[in-house]
C-alpha cells in the first residue's frame, strides 16, 4: 500500500512537470517571431543583439521562478553532424548575458539520450525524458519544438526540472507513511491479542478436558455456558466424548470375539498349510519327472530330426552321384567312340605314311636315275666341247676353207660349256632333292613309328573307356540300390519324427498340466501361509486392540 502511494506520489509529480512544461512551451510560442529572429542570426552567425536577445532572456528568466525550475533554454531545431558527432547551436537565452555571454551561439554536442528524447519531442510535439543524473545533480527535462505558423520547427525548448527536490519529499512521505503504518499495525496487534484473550478463555477448559480424555478418561464433560460457537463447540465436544464411551464398549466387545475367532483360524490355517504342503511336493516330483521325459522326448525327437535330414543329404546326394554316373557313363561312350574314331585315324594315318614313304622311296630312285643321265648327258658335253676343239684345230689348219667350219665348231663348243653348266646346275639341285628327300624318309619313318605307337595308346585308351564305362554302370546300379534304401530309410524316420511329435505334444502338455497344477499348488500354499500369518497378525491385533481400549474408563 506504501509503494502503492510513493508511486501515485510519483506519478502525480511527473503530470505536474508535463504541465509546467506545456505552459512554459505555450508562452514560449506566443513570442514565436522573436524566437525564429534569433535562431536565424545565430546560423548566420551575425552579432547577438536587437530586440530578441534583449527580450526573449527575460521572459524564460521569469520562468525559473519555481523552485523546482532550473534551467529554461532554447536550442536550434536541426542537428549539425561535425567530424562523427552531432550538435545543436546553443543560444543559452535564459541565462544572465553578462555572466554567459561568452557560451551564446556556441555549439551543444548532443549525446544517443538526448537524440532519443529530442526526435520523440520532434515526432510527438513534446516529451518528457527519463530521470537522468550529471555532475550538477538529478534532473528530469521537458522538451518540444516551436513552431512557426507552417508548423516548420525555428527552436527547440527545453525546461530542466530538480528531480532532487521530488526525491527528498518522496522520501519524506515514504517515512512518514511507514511511521503511520507501524504505529497501525501496533494498535492492531493489541486489539487483536486482547480480543483473542477474551474469546479463547473458554478453550482452556476444552484443552484441559481433552487432555483427560487423550489419556482415557472417557467421563469427563464440558460444562455449555453460551451459545457463541467456543459452545457450540463445548457442546459438539460432550457428544464426541458420549460416542467414544458407546464406540470403544462396543469395541472391546468386538475385540474379544475377534480374539477368540483369530485363535480358531490360526489352528485351522496350520492343518491346511501342512496338508497343502504335502500336495505341492507331491506335484513337484510329478512335474519333475514329465520335465525329465520331455526333455528326453526332445533330444531324440532332435536326434530324429537330424538323422533324417542326413538320409534326405544321402539321397540328395545319391541322386546328384547317380546323374553324375550317367554323364560320366555317356562321357566316357562319347570319348571310347572318339577314341575308336582316333584308333581309325591313326591307322589312315599310318597308312597314308606308308604309301608317302613308299612314294618318297620310289621319287627318290627317279631322282637317282635323272642324276645318271645327267651325268652321261655332261660326260656326252664334255666329249663334245672336246671335239668342237679338235674340230677348231683342224679347221685352222685349213685355212680359208675351213673358216665356217671354225664357226660351227665355235658355236658346238658353246653350246657345250652351256650343257655342261646346265647338267652341273641340275645335278645340284638333284642333289639337294636326294637329301631333302632322304631326311623326308627319315620323318615319314618316325612318323610312321610314332603313328604306330599311337594307334596302340589309342587302343589300350579304348580299351581303359571300356573298362570305365563298365565300372560306371555299377557304380550308377549300387547308387540306384543306395537312393532306394535311403528313401525307405527317410520314410521310416519321418514316420518316427512324427510320432516322436504327437509324444513330445502330449508330454509338453502333460508338463505345461503338472507346472500349472504345481504352481496352483504354491499359489494354494502361500495363499494358506498369508490366512495363517494374517490370522497370527489379526490375533496379535485383537490383543493390541484389546489392550488399547482397556485403558479407557466408560464407566
Amino acid at each position: 500500500m506504501i509503494s502503492l502511494s510513493i508511486r501515485d506520489q510519483r506519478g502525480a509529480y511527473f503530470r505536474q512537470f508535463d504541465e509546467y512544461g506545456k505552459v512554459f512551451k505555450s508562452i514560449t510560442q506566443q513570442n514565436e517571431p522573436l524566437v525564429a529572429e534569433a535562431t536565424k542570426t545565430i546560423l548566420e552567425h551575425q552579432p547577438l543583439e536587437g530586440k530578441p536577445f534583449e527580450e526573449l532572456p527575460n521572459s524564460l528568466n521569469s520562468m525559473k521562478s519555481n523552485e523546482m525550475v532550473v534551467d529554461v533554454y532554447l536550442l536550434t531545431p536541426d542537428i549539425i553532424r561535425k567530424d562523427g558527432k552531432e550538435y545543436l547551436y546553443n543560444s543559452e537565452y535564459g541565462r544572465d548575458p553578462g555572466e554567459y555571454a561568452e557560451e551564446l551561439g556556441t555549439l551543444y554536442e548532443i549525446d544517443s539520450e538526448f537524440l532519443k528524447n529530442y526526435e520523440d519531442a520532434m515526432r510527438n510535439g513534446s516529451t518528457l525524458t527519463d530521470v537522468y543524473t550529471d555532475e550538477g545533480g538529478t534532473f528530469i527535462s521537458y522538451l518540444a519544438p516551436i513552431n512557426d505558423e507552417s508548423g516548420k520547427p525555428v527552436a527547440l525548448f527545453g525546461v530542466d526540472f530538480d528531480y532532487g527536490i521530488v526525491k527528498k519529499e518522496l522520501q519524506r512521505i515514504l517515512w512518514t507513511n511507514i511511521t503511520v503504518g507501524i504505529f497501525f499495525v501496533l494498535m492492531l496487534i493489541g486489539l487483536v491479542v486482547f480480543i483473542l484473550r477474551k474469546m479463547l478463555r473458554p478453550l482452556a477448559r476444552l484443552a484441559e478436558v481433552s487432555e483427560h480424555a487423550s489419556k482415557g478418561d472417557l467421563t469427563v464433560e464440558i460444562p455449555v455456558l453460551n451459545h457463541n460457537e467456543i459452545g457450540k463447540a463445548a457442546s459438539s465436544f460432550n457428544q464426541m466424548i458420549n460416542g467414544l464411551r458407546v464406540l470403544t464398549h462396543n469395541i472391546q466387545k468386538s475385540s474379544n470375539e475377534v480374539a477368540v475367532s483369530s485363535s480358531q483360524l490360526q489352528e485351522s490355517a496350520a492343518q491346511t498349510e501342512t496338508a497343502t504342503q504335502e500336495i505341492t511336493d507331491a506335484i513337484q516330483n510329478i512335474a519333475v519327472g514329465l520335465d525329465e521325459q520331455l526333455r528326453h522326448t526332445n533330444e531324440c525327437q532332435q536326434s530324429m530330426k537330424e538323422m533324417g535330414m542326413g538320409i534326405h543329404r544321402i539321397v540328395d546326394a545319391s541322386s546328384v552321384v547317380s546323374e553324375l554316373a550317367s554323364v560320366t557313363a555317356d562321357s566316357a561312350n562319347a570319348g571310347m567312340k572318339d577314341i575308336e574314331t582316333t584308333v581309325a585315324q591313326m591307322s589312315t594315318i599310318e597308312q597314308n605314311l606308308k604309301t608317302s614313304v613308299e612314294a618318297i622311296h620310289g621319287l627318290k630312285k627317279l631322282s637317282d636315275q635323272v642324276s645318271e643321265m645327267v651325268t652321261l648327258i655332261g660326260s656326252i658335253a664334255n666329249q663334245t666341247n672336246l671335239l668342237a676343239l679338235n674340230a677348231s684345230i683342224e679347221a685352222s689348219r685349213a685355212g680359208e676353207h675351213g673358216k665356217g667350219f671354225a664357226v660351227v665348231a665355235q658355236e658346238i663348243r658353246i653350246l657345250a660349256e652351256r650343257s655342261k653348266t646346265s647338267s652341273e646346275k641340275i645335278t645340284d639341285i638333284l642333289q639337294g632333292i636326294s637329301d631333302h628327300t632322304s631326311k623326308t624318309v627319315v620323318s615319314l619313318d618316325k612318323s610312321m613309328t610314332e603313328a604306330q605307337a599311337g594307334t596302340h595308346i589309342a587302343n589300350k585308351a579304348g580299351q581303359t573307356f571300356s573298362s570305365i564305362v563298365e565300372s560306371i554302370q555299377k557304380v550308377s546300379d549300387q547308387i540306384d540300390e543306395v537312393s532306394a534304401a535311403s528313401e525307405q530309410l527317410s520314410s521310416g524316420s519321418e514316420l518316427v519324427a512324427a510320432s516322436l511329435t504327437v509324444l513330445e505334444g502330449i508330454a509338453d502338455s502333460s508338463s505345461a498340466d503338472s507346472a500349472h497344477i504345481a504352481a496352483s499348488s504354491e499359489e494354494q500354499l502361500a495363499a494358506m501361509q498369508e490366512v495363517a500369518s494374517f490370522a497370527a497378525m489379526l490375533y496379535g491385533l485383537a490383543d493390541e486392540l484389546k489392550q488399547s481400549v482397556d485403558r479407557f474408563r466408560v464407566k
